[in-house]
C-alpha cells in the first residue's frame, strides 16, 4: 500500500503521508498479510505533519503496537538531518520499545553517517 500525499508550500513541494491513512493502513496490514511496512518518512522539520500526527498520537502508538505484535515488521526513516537519535515519530516508538520496529539510515563505505543525511 503506497499513499502519496503531497504538501505544496510557498518554496517547495513536500510529499507526505496522510495521518489517517498511514493509522489505518498500519493497523490493516497484517490482516491484509503484511509481513513489512515501508514507512520512508519522518515528520523532520515539517511542522505540518508533527501537529497533524501529535494529535493522534495515541492512535498511530497503537496502530503501531497491533501491526507489529501481529508479526508484521516496520521498517522507518531515521531522518535525514545525521542526528544520533531518529526522527519524530519513530525515536519515541523506539523509546516505548515497540518490538518489530526497524528504523534505518545511510552510512558510508567506513561506516559513517552518509553524506546526504547531514543537514542542508
Amino acid at each position: 500500500m503506497h499513499v502519496p500525499v503531497t504538501y505544496v508550500s510557498n518554496w517547495w513541494v513536500i510529499p507526505i503521508p496522510s495521518v489517517a491513512k498511514v493509522i489505518s493502513n498500519i493497523s490493516a496490514a497484517p490482516l491484509l498479510g503484511v509481513r513489512v511496512i515501508n514507512c520512508s518518512w519522518s515528520t523532520g522539520s515539517n511542522l505540518l505533519l508533527q501537529v497533524f500526527l501529535n494529535e493522534v498520537y495515541s492512535y498511530f502508538v497503537l496502530a503501531c503496537k497491533i501491526a507489529t505484535e501481529r508479526g508484521t515488521v516496520i521498517v522507518a526513516s531515521a531522518g535525514n538531518d545525521a542526528n544520533e537519535n531518529p526522527d519524530f515519530p519513530w525515536v519515541f516508538l523506539r523509546d516505548i520499545g515497540i518490538k518489530g520496529l526497524i528504523i534505518v539510515g545511510g552510512v558510508d563505505n567506513y561506516e559513517n553517517i552518509a553524506d546526504y543525511y547531514k543537514k542542508r
